[in-house]
C-alpha cells in the first residue's frame, strides 16, 4: 500500500508504538469519564449552595427524633449555603439536564454518520465542559434559573456523545475486538461517577465550591485539545495511520472507511 502520509504523519507513527484504535478508544473512555464528573458533580455543589433545613425537633420526648443541632443556623454564610431553594427546586435543577439529554440522542447518531464523529463528540464536550466552567457565573448573577439554562444546554450536548462514541468505535475497531475495547471505553461511564463522587467531596472540603466545576470543566478543555490532534472520524483520514494498521482495518472491516471526514 502506498504512503501518501505527510513526512510529520510518518515521524510521528514511528514515535508512536500504541496502535491508533487503542488510542481512540483511551480516549473515549476520558471523554465519558469527563463527562460524568459534569453530570454528577453538581449534586455534591448543590450542598453547598442552599441553607440546609433543619428538621429536628426540640421535644426530647420524642424519642424518635433527634435533638436540634445548635449549630446549624438558618443564617447564610459561606460554609452554610445562601440560596434558599426548595427541595422542589432542587430536584428540578438537578433533573432539568436530562430535558435537553433526551432531546439530542437521534440527532447525533444524524450529525456524527454526516459531519464525523470527532467533530460531533469534540463540539459538544466542549460546550459541556464550558458549561460546567460556567456554571458559578450563572448561579452568582442569574441564580437558580441560570443553573437551569446552563444544565440543559450541557444535557443537549451530552445527549450527543454516547452515538457519536459508538459512531467512532465502529468506524475504528474490528468486531473481533469490539467486545474488550467498546467494555473499556464505556467503564468510564463508572469511573467518572466514582472520580466525581470522591473528589468532589475532597475539593468541596478544602475549597470553595466553585473549584469543583472549574476543575472538572478545566479537565475537559485539556481533552478536547489532545483528542483535536489525536484523533479522527475515520482511520484512513488520520495522517499518523501507520500503513501496517490501516491495512488490518481495511482486511478486516472492508473498505466501509474509505471516506475521509
Amino acid at each position: 500500500m502506498e504512503d501518501n502520509r505527510p513526512k510529520w504523519g510518518q515521524a510521528c507513527s514511528h514515535a508512536c508504538c500504541v496502535p491508533q484504535r487503542i488510542i481512540v478508544g483511551i480516549m473515549s473512555f476520558f471523554a465519558l469519564l469527563f463527562a460524568y464528573t459534569h453530570r454528577v458533580s453538581l449534586s455534591h455543589v448543590i450542598t453547598q449552595l442552599v441553607v440546609p433545613i433543619n428538621r429536628t425537633s426540640d421535644d426530647e420526648d420524642k424519642e424518635d427524633v433527634c435533638p436540634a443541632d445548635d449549630d446549624v443556623s438558618t443564617t447564610p454564610s459561606d460554609h452554610r449555603g445562601e440560596y434558599r431553594w426548595s427541595e422542589q427546586m432542587q430536584g428540578i435543577i438537578l433533573s432539568c439536564f436530562y430535558v435537553g439529554y433526551i432531546i439530542t440522542h437521534m440527532p447525533g447518531g444524524i450529525l456524527s454518520d454526516k459531519f464525523g464523529a470527532k467533530w460531533v463528540l469534540l463540539i459538544c464536550m466542549l460546550i459541556s465542559a464550558l458549561c460546567t466552567m460556567l456554571c458559578p457565573l450563572a448561579i452568582i448573577y442569574f441564580e437558580e434559573w441560570g443553573l437551569i439554562v446552563d444544565r440543559v444546554i450541557m444535557g443537549a450536548a451530552q445527549g450527543t456523545m454516547f452515538p457519536a462514541v459508538t459512531a467512532l468505535l465502529s468506524a475504528w475497531v474490528p468486531v473481533r475486538e469490539r467486545g474488550s475495547l467498546g467494555a473499556f471505553t464505556y467503564s468510564g461511564v463508572i469511573l467518572g461517577t466514582v472520580v466525581s463522587n470522591s473528589c468532589s467531596g475532597v475539593m468541596l472540603h478544602y475549597f470553595h465550591w466553585s473549584v469543583t466545576l472549574i476543575v472538572f470543566g478545566g479537565l475537559s478543555i485539556v481533552w478536547c485539545i489532545v483528542f483535536l490532534f489525536l484523533c479522527t472520524s475515520r482511520p484512513d483520514g488520520h495522517p499518523c495511520m501507520k500503513p501496517k494498521e490501516l491495512s488490518y482495518l481495511i482486511e478486516t472491516m472492508g473498505d466501509r472507511n474509505k471516506v475521509d471526514l
